[in-house]
């Protein structure tokens, strides 16, 4: 199977998406672009060539904001999902997951851009 299976959308295209890094924003206007940037930016977190890697519909979807990724320096990832609720402190709430692979990661966008959900049962609140 492709690698840009996991990336064909299955929901309303009249969702924006875009993919941001700190010196960078892309609207993913085609779906065979996400893979080919994202695995670039992939690479170039685990060089710490860049800090983060944020993917972000232009609407709510499933109670998700966004998904972001950063590298713990460690072999592994760090990946936050930001909710659409308020946190105890009247803050956007954050959840995250540590010791995520590469792997991991590109699967997790893949299923976030192609239908706007992933399982965060189990992830921690960021405080």
């Amino acid at each position: 199977m492709s690698i840009f299976n996991i990336f064909t959308k299955d929901k309303p295209s009249n969702i924006q998406w875009t993919i941001r890094v700190a010196e960078d924003e892309i609207l993913i206007d085609n779906p065979d672009t996400l893979p080919i940037n994202l695995d670039n930016y992939l690479t170039d977190l685990e060089m710490n060539d860049i800090e983060f890697i944020v993917l972000a519909p232009s609407q709510t979807l499933n109670n998700l904001t966004f998904l972001q990724v950063a590298n713990n320096n460690d072999g592994y990832m760090h990946v936050e999902a930001g909710l659409d609720e308020k946190n105890s402190m009247g803050r956007p709430k954050i959840l995250y997951k540590d010791n995520v692979t590469t792997g991991e990661c590109y699967d997790m966008f893949g299923a976030f851009y192609k239908t706007g959900k992933i399982d965060v049962s189990g992830w921690k609140e960021l405080e």
